[in-house]
């Protein structure tokens, strides 16, 4: 059945048709409908990946709606492989494991077209590019479409130009293809494109106690962090922080003496983790909870380099430390705690300005349904509980919270799948009005009746400010950014979408000679990063053991972030296949049934490694 396609959707999908492209467009312009009609046109089998397991669904249902197209099958790690499948929408880390164990169906040559949905994460340590790699590794050349809003995250014209080459080089894409915003407009799309944010700063009173933005390094945070609480050089509010957090672990360690401070670990995470794990562990005391809302105050205002006095305060009072303090502590502790909630403001600046914005922009939409973007799943509750106290707000707004239920936003704070799908389905039916969310609704979710975004924190590249503001597309929508980093401001983040275009407009792989040497430059920066990871690692691969092989061996591929492709080839031998852009090792193993023959196969594997890197230093 024949179906009618916007003038810049046939031009572009007569690109698919001639050779590998990726498909430049905003939200809702139309990327998943132009690749199901490549794929209708170009023919069956295919492969369409998306970056999660909330997208398989969704991609598949609109595959499904385009008249004419064959059985549409969906796969993920909570979903068995379907038996008939004409398209396969999967994630990329369910599929590559399936292929790992040799299932003749997912072989590359059985497949005419793959589609990467979102294919600016090949750019990251994310499954996409290890099936790039393998893709391009083998001799089989299937039909490659690249969908994305946004080509990449890099900031400034000679990194963009590079990390697209890497993209276009890995995937073989010979050609991007976009549409310029008069051309949209005038084949009849109305969304986002284009659309001018609202930048409203708010009046936060410089604090030149915390540490300068140009001096921040990532991986330094906590070190630095505990250096300035060592040398009394931490904001007062830190200062006092940390007093109340002494106290409580002397308390709790006079009462159990197997108590350990976690604060020396350099993963933040890991301080919540084990006060709630050894809470469970002695008995359910509600000291070791408590401390556990203390560690994770302390982890906000840690990342956020001493900022977050707000977010950690509001975290503190949602988890009720300031009213428990009296009923866990002694009375020493108890009046340092009081004293330190005392001294707290009873509001802040940042909080008191997305209250305004709110409600300004209620009165503005009727039939309000916005979305606000946080940086940190934490920070989704905390937002939530206050929207949820405030005595304006909470006539006007009925809240949800969304973020990826793969991983907590504190040991007791979590989201399961069934929660998320809940606050979607609330969200889009109207019963919940404002969606409090992570990065992760960016890209997880459509919802064209949404008129206003939000973000409460800085957005960090091109790939977040396109996206986020793709999500609400009404004529009339509103996109607010009350936060911006000073190295990124969204006037510099606007212009490098306009430049993303740009080179889209002239792309050509491998136009020049020096593009070809700045290729060949990067993939031998890319095989060093690769081996310092591995050397970085070495120490899971000495002197393995039966009981031991299996997880030095998954830790190993963890820390070089590596996928192992594993497949037995018979219920007493079991193969194994490590591959990286440095390095491919394969090895075997065989013992009495398959568990032994995995075991025998890590540490055949363990040993090939660790004498390959010998060889190859």
């Amino acid at each position: 059945m024949a179906v009618k396609l916007r003038g810049y959707q046939s031009r572009i999908l007569d690109a698919t048709l001639e050779s590998n492209t990726i498909v430049l467009l905003p939200t809702g312009a139309g990327k998943t409908f132009i690749a199901a009609e490549a794929i209708l046109r170009i023919g069956a089998p295919a492969l369409f990946f998306v970056p999660t397991i909330p997208l398989v669904a969704q991609q598949a249902q609109a595959l499904r709606s385009r008249p004419g197209m064959p059985t549409v099958g969906e796969f993920h790690g909570e979903r068995a492989l379907p038996t008939n499948f004409s398209v396969l929408v999967t994630t990329p880390k369910a599929f590559q494991t399936a292929q790992g164990r040799g299932i003749s169906t997912l072989a590359w040559d059985k497949f005419n077209v793959v589609v990467f949905d979102e294919v600016h994460h090949t750019l990251k340590d994310h499954p996409y590019r290890n099936l790039a790699l393998m893709l391009r590794a083998t001799s089989h050349r299937p039909r490659v479409i690249g969908l994305t809003a946004s080509l990449t995250y890099a900031v400034g014209e000679q990194k963009i130009k590079k990390s697209v080459r890497q993209l276009c080089s890995e995937l073989r894409v010979e050609q991007i293809e976009h549409a310029t915003v008069e051309e949209l407009v005038s084949d009849g799309y109305h969304g986002s494109a284009g659309r001018v944010a609202e930048v409203r700063l708010p009046e936060v009173p410089h604090n030149p106690d915390i540490v300068s933005p140009r001096n921040r390094r990532p991986h330094l945070v906590r070190a630095v962090f505990f250096g300035r609480i060592n040398n009394r050089l931490a904001t007062p509010f830190a200062m006092e922080l940390m007093a109340v957090i002494t106290l409580i672990e002397e308390e709790i360690g006079r009462t159990f003496p197997a108590f350990e401070s976690p604060l020396g670990q350099p993963n933040l995470k890991s301080w919540g983790d084990y006060a709630n794990k050894k809470a469970k562990e002695w008995g359910n005391h509600a000291c070791l909870f408590s401390l556990e809302y203390w560690y994770e105050a302390l982890r906000i205002l840690v990342v956020s380099w001493e900022e977050a006095d707000d977010a950690c305060t509001a975290f503190l009072c949602m988890t009720r430390c300031d009213e428990d303090a009296s009923l866990l502590w002694t009375r020493n502790t108890v009046e340092v705690a009081l004293a330190f909630f005392e001294r707290a403001p009873s509001t802040y600046p940042r909080f008191e300005h997305l209250y305004n914005t709110l409600v300004e922009k209620f009165a503005e939409h009727p039939g309000f349904r916005g979305i606000l973007f946080v940086r940190q799943r934490v920070t989704t509750h905390i937002l939530q509980h206050l929207i949820r106290q405030h005595p304006e707000l909470q006539g006007l707004l009925s809240t949800a919270i969304l973020y990826s239920s793969n991983a907590s936003a504190t040991p007791s704070l979590s989201l399961s799948r069934g929660q998320a799908n809940e606050s979607l389905r609330t969200f889009g039916a109207g019963e919940a009005n404002l969606l409090i969310a992570s990065a992760v609704a960016e890209e997880e979710m459509d919802i064209p009746a949404a008129n206003c975004v939000i973000y409460f924190d800085a957005i960090d590249h091109a790939v977040s400010f396109v996206q986020g503001r793709g999500r609400a597309r009404q004529d009339s929508s509103s996109f607010v950014v009350l936060n911006e980093r000073g190295d990124r401001p969204v006037s510099l983040l606007a212009e490098q979408e306009v430049e993303q275009h740009r080179l889209a407009a002239s792309f050509v792989l491998n136009e020049e000679e020096e593009e070809e040497e700045e290729e060949e430059e990067e993939a031998v920066a890319s095989r060093h990063s690769q081996l310092q990871r591995e050397q970085g690692a070495r120490r899971y691969l000495v002197d393995p053991t039966l009981s031991t092989a299996l997880a030095n061996l998954n830790t190993f591929c963890k820390k070089t972030k590596t996928v192992l492709n594993e497949q037995m080839i018979d219920p007493n031998t079991c193969t194994m296949t490590y591959q990286s852009v440095m390095r491919t090792v394969s090895v075997m193993g065989e013992g009495n049934g398959k568990k032994s023959a995995r075991k025998a196969a890590a540490i055949n594997m363990l040993d090939s490694l660790d004498f390959d890197m010998t060889e190859n230093p």
